[in-house]
């Protein structure tokens, strides 16, 4: 009896164990996935803003 309880313990824990590694990694995933978005969004901002003064520039 208290070896399937241990065995039941421990499959649970290992269970709980890969769910927490699982949702570590989603967390990661999406803080680098959302800094890589943020990275994007600045060159091509500054990139936006380098062409509009080129252009102004040119007109001036």
């Amino acid at each position: 009896m208290l070896l399937l309880f241990l065995i039941i313990f421990f499959f649970l824990f290992i269970l709980l164990f890969l769910l927490l590694l699982l949702l570590v990694l989603l967390l990661v995933f999406i803080i680098l996935f959302l800094l890589l978005l943020l990275f994007l969004f600045h060159r091509l901002c500054i990139s936006q803003i380098i062409f509009g003064f080129h252009i102004f520039m040119v007109i001036s």
